[in-house]
């Protein structure tokens, strides 16, 4: 990538210091991501490409190249895969019997199977003790599809590393059932030999035992209690519409999320467990569309692409405002309805510059999700899409655009902030509790009393996801 001095745009984004710029190129990177290194420390950055580091997109293997760019030499950066004979291959770092039998077969079937394999490796990762090393492995997971904007130390790692710190797992809080309190899975960080992550990962690989696909996984014994998503935030968050695109469908799409939810909302007096505790006790977060998905509510995913593909012509626009809140951009609905013949090139700069100086000076990272779209799904082409097909494979780079600004700020720049963590710890001055969230004070769903891996009852007043009917 290069290296050129480009500007910072707002007084929250400053340079980073010389002696903090990785300077090597991304071939060097590329290698070092690509080589066999022992698990040593607990600071491991984990990704998953099932076809190997090599074969991921190329936009997804310079966000990877950006993650060791930004954590520098503390962190090791790893992508495994399930490619015979690689040194990566996640049976090198995960004994078989954590996971499915589907994945060791590579027997796994529907649309997304690339995308559970990586759900299946990640909470082993995160918590397990590893075949070839005498520490266990720990560290953070993040999707490949990220770009990172600042480093984890300062944004929640010294917080779980700390020993006087309650916490020991930090997660992107997500609000799409009734009640919130849901996560999403893109973005987890624990300690070694964490309980909860522990928990998570065995409900996980209970619900696949004896499966190849997600297709039904919302009727499991363990997670059918949890109902769908609920209708209210299924409509926010763009669930719903043609093509089966449904909240059933999603359901088993995001099963690991559900079980999360399983986890927390669970007392096991057999096992000495009670998930509402300790999810208030010692987990913090970071909000989602605050920090992570805060690209998708600034912008329709129509303008995404058009924007990043931009020239960048700073000179045009005026300093975009300091922080925006979650909420469209005033005016992104109505740029996005306008025809391309009658776009301002004024006013599709301005829209570029407060676009990605707020997200980039706002937001621990970008998830570009390519999520279950498909051609016909009714929605919009993602971005993450577009970058993959053969004539875009090089746009989140390419010189003289506004994506080639954005991936700079991700790699030369620091933002000024301070992150906005939050949990049932973090109060104001003399235990103020107006800055912790509703929904961390009380639990508003109801918790199941029973073994982790023993289903909700129907004879104890439990209602299970109905059966779906398509017309």
């Amino acid at each position: 990538m290069s290296h050129d001095k480009k500007p910072t745009l707002t007084p929250a984004l400053q340079y980073l210091p010389e002696s903090k710029i990785d300077h090597r190129t991304d071939a060097e990177i590329e290698k070092l991501v690509d080589s066999y290194r022992p698990v040593k420390h607990e600071k491991n950055c984990w990704a998953f490409w099932h076809s190997g580091f090599k074969n991921m997109p190329r936009w997804c293997k310079r966000n990877v190249i950006g993650w060791v760019r930004r954590l520098g030499p503390a962190w090791d950066v790893r992508c495994i895969d399930i490619v015979d004979g690689s040194p990566n291959h996640a049976l090198n770092f995960i004994g078989a019997e954590y996971l499915p039998e589907c994945f060791l077969k590579k027997t796994m079937t529907g649309k997304t199977p690339a995308q559970h394999a990586s759900d299946m490796v990640r909470l082993p990762l995160v918590y397990l003790v590893s075949r070839y090393a005498q520490s266990k492995k720990a560290g953070v997971w993040m999707d490949s599809a990220t770009v990172l904007l600042r480093s984890f130390d300062d944004s929640f790692w010294n917080m779980l590393e700390n020993p006087e710190c309650p916490y020991e797992v930090f997660v992107i809080n997500f609000h799409y059932r009734q009640h919130e309190g849901q996560i999403l899975n893109g973005l987890i960080g624990a300690r070694k030999g964490n309980p909860f992550i522990d928990r998570w990962r065995r409900v996980f690989l209970e619900i696949w035992k004896d499966r190849t696909e997600c297709a039904g996984l919302r009727y499991h014994p363990l997670i059918r209690h949890l109902g769908l998503i609920d209708g209210a935030n299924a409509e926010r968050i763009g669930i719903g519409g043609p093509v089966g695109n449904s909240a059933h469908i999603m359901v088993d799409y995001l099963a690991q999320d559900y079980c999360f939810e399983r986890v927390r909302l669970v007392v096991d007096k057999a096992e000495n467990w009670n998930g509402p505790e300790y999810y208030r006790k010692h987990i913090c977060f970071l909000h989602a569309e605050h920090e992570y998905w805060k690209y998708a509510a600034l912008m329709p995913t129509e303008m995404h692409v058009k924007l990043m593909s931009l020239p960048f012509k700073p000179e045009l626009t005026r300093e975009s405002d300091r922080d925006i809140p979650p909420g469209q951009l005033p005016g992104a609905a109505a740029l996005a309805a306008i025809p391309d013949d009658e776009l301002d090139e004024t006013r599709l700069q301005q829209a570029a510059r407060d676009w990605l100086t707020n997200i980039s000076s706002t937001c621990l990272a970008v998830k570009f999700s390519g999520g279950y779209w498909w051609p016909g799904s009714g929605w919009a082409m993602p971005l993450a899409v577009t970058w993959v097909l053969p004539d875009h494979e090089d746009d989140d780079i390419k010189p003289g655009t506004w994506a080639e600004w954005f991936r700079y700020a991700s790699t030369h720049l620091q933002q000024t902030r301070k992150v906005p963590i939050y949990g049932t710890h973090l109060t104001g001055p003399d235990g103020d509790q107006s800055l912790v969230p509703e929904f961390l004070r009380a639990e508003a769903e109801r918790v199941l009393h029973a073994g982790l891996l023993e289903p909700a009852l129907e004879s104890d007043g439990w209602e299970f996801i109905p059966p779906f009917e398509t017309s």
